[in-house]
Parts: structure tokens; sequence; C-alpha cells
């Protein structure tokens, strides 16, 4: 058994808020990554895997494309993704 020292900060990325954290936010609060276009609105969280994404006119979202699912929630109600994961067919889990 060996113990290091390590001098990083460390972050639990245990939910959305604290992920983007990790991204740089454009002047109105957007972050994230992919093709992500935004008018008008602020504070999203955007992760896109293919797809171009477009916000208009909203607030405090968080919206995540995969290849087989999109999630669209506000980060108010992101910690209740488990409910909804709970409803999808075991195929997308």
């Amino acid at each position: 058994l060996a113990v290091a020292e390590g001098r990083f900060d460390w972050d639990d990325v245990g939910s959305w808020s604290a992920l983007a954290n990790h991204f740089s936010a454009d002047r109105s609060g957007n972050c994230g990554r992919g093709r992500v276009f935004a008018v008008d609105s602020r504070g999203c969280l955007v992760i896109s895997a293919q797809r171009a994404i477009g916000l208009v006119g909203v607030r405090d979202l968080v919206v995540v494309e995969t290849e087989d699912a999109t999630l669209v929630c506000s980060r108010d109600a992101a910690q209740r993704v488990k409910d909804l994961v709970r409803q999808l067919p075991s195929s997308l889990r």
C-alpha cells in the first residue's frame, strides 16, 4: 500500500451544476460542449454529442443530447432525473 500527497482541488462532479463549473461560460452564463447556438437564453448547460442545439428565450436549463436520447430539464429539477430514469425502458438505461 502506498500513499502519495496530491496538490490539487477536489470536485465531486455529482450534479449538473458541479459539471457546469468545468466549462467556460459565455456572457449569458451558458456553457457546455458541442454545437450550441443561443438567443436570449441564460444559465443553460448544454452537452451535445452530435446534433446542433438551439436555445431561444430559455433560462437555467440542462440539455444533454446523446446518440440515443435527449434530456431537457430545469437546473432546479436536475436532481430528479433519477425519477425519469426509473420510467425508461431498460434499453435506454
